[in-house]
Formats: structure tokens, C-alpha cells, sequence
């Protein structure tokens, strides 16, 4: 899944894992934990470890932040969204219905 999303947002992977804190990177981290967490069966402290050895804690804060922003209707972030789902090799919209 994170190699997906490194893709299709063009990020790094080795980037995406470490500990840089730039908004794009860290979007694109977040939706990382968001997808992972809804479709796998994995932990959080395993999605966590996997996604460059982050704490199960900020797995739960990175999810809760996408669907707040699902709340919210950002916009901005919606159009993020729609072009991961509409370039994925794993997912299409139809998996988030």
C-alpha cells in the first residue's frame, strides 16, 4: 500500500518512511496509515513499524486527521484523494463506497 501511494503522489518511498514533516510528505503518509488501517488486518503497531517505524499512537492521530478531513469536505484534500483513487494499482473508488 505505501509503495502504491508513493507512486501515484511521485514521493520517494524512503522519504515518505523517514522523518521529514513537509506537508505533501506527510499527507501522503497519512493516507498511507488511512488505507492501511481500512484494508488490511494488520495492528497499528504493525502499519506503524511498517511505515517507517512509527508509533501505533500516530497511526490513530494520522487516520483520525483523514477523516476529519473527510468531515470537513476540504476540498483541497478531496481532490488529493479522488487522484490517488483514480491512479492506484490496488484501489478504485468503488473500494471506498
Amino acid at each position: 500500500i505505501l509503495q502504491d501511494v508513493c507512486e501515484v503522489f511521485e514521493k520517494d518511498l524512503q522519504v515518505v518512511k523517514s522523518k521529514k514533516r513537509d506537508r505533501e510528505i506527510v499527507t501522503c503518509r497519512q493516507i498511507a496509515f488511512y488505507v492501511s488501517r481500512l484494508k488490511t488486518f494488520d495492528s497499528l503497531k504493525n502499519i506503524g513499524y511498517v511505515i517507517g517505524g512509527r508509533d501505533h499512537t500516530t497511526v490513530i492521530h494520522s487516520c483520525q486527521v483523514i477523516q476529519d478531513l473527510f468531515d470537513t469536505n476540504n476540498q483541497q484534500f478531496l481532490i488529493k484523494w479522488n487522484h490517488y483513487l483514480d491512479n492506484s494499482k490496488l484501489f478504485t473508488k468503488a473500494d471506498f463506497q
